[in-house]
């Protein structure tokens, strides 16, 4: 409670008690539940319920919790007690369709300047992958024991069964990956899976090369086995090793932005 007295001082906005409610678990016991209401002075309502028109839920989507939306959006395009015909309903789609990329246009090139909502998803689930690659937060090393376990996370494969978080997050994999250049320290990173080179995972380019060798495995102190290269990678690859600066440490190998 002294959170929302904060808030209301601050921002000079009441909480209306008869407006708002509270959310609990569904394992929460009712000893719980009877105390916060008591404390809060809410009331308590259980998942689904509506937040500014939408549903609010825990667990799979159901068609039921949107019926009322579909039956929203149909009554606006009935004209009178009849639906709008199939090319009635294709006029202002098409309409609202064609208009889309030019309000994302910046406003000198006679567009709006709204911001391309793609866009800003493509930039959200890559800063996931690039926290993901980090490990250095509990959310990335959940994902990591969830999804990965002992495979490399390039190795893993697209389930229908992953949550939707995942399943964007590969969805850019490829294209992040390319830009994730590994500095090389103790040499824990992957050879063949991870970017050290700055041309992308060599497991994508030579596939059937790739094993789970380390970096450092190809290293003689603190410079390149070229032998060792040579007996197993492409010549370009060995040319390429030949010029990455090595600073060995006792750290761990760990991804960088280059940009």
């Amino acid at each position: 409670m002294e959170v929302l007295q904060d808030y209301q001082r601050c921002s000079g906005q009441l909480v209306t008690i008869s407006k708002s409610c509270f959310l609990s678990h569904g394992k929460s016991s009712p000893q719980l539940v009877s105390r916060v209401r008591k404390l809060m002075g809410f009331m308590h309502k259980s998942f689904p319920i509506k937040y500014l028109g939408c549903p609010l839920f825990v667990g799979r989507k159901l068609k039921s919790y949107f019926s009322d939306i579909i039956d929203s959006v149909g009554g606006h395009i009935q004209w009178g007690a009849r639906w709008l015909s199939f090319g009635a309903c294709i006029v202002p789609i098409n309409s609202v369709q064609a208009s889309l990329p030019r309000m994302c246009l910046p406003k000198e090139a006679s567009g709006v300047g709204f911001r391309s909502l793609r866009s800003i998803s493509i930039a959200f689930a890559c800063k996931l992958w690039w926290r993901f690659r980090q490990k250095s937060l509990l959310w990335a090393q959940f994902m990591h024991a969830r999804y990965c376990q002992t495979m490399h996370p390039n190795q893993v494969s697209f389930k229908a069964s992953s949550s939707t978080s995942w399943k964007h997050m590969l969805s850019i994999r490829g294209v992040v990956e390319y830009f994730l250049l590994w500095d090389l320290s103790n040499g824990s990173c992957s050879f063949w899976r991870d970017n050290w080179t700055g041309m992308g995972p060599l497991a994508w380019k030579f596939p059937t090369l790739a094993s789970s060798a380390l970096v450092g495995e190809f290293w003689l102190g603190d410079h390149w086995n070229l032998p060792l290269l040579r007996q197993i990678v492409p010549p370009e690859i060995c040319a390429l090793a030949g010029c990455t600066f090595l600073a060995t440490g006792k750290s761990s190998d760990s991804p960088l932005w280059p940009f």
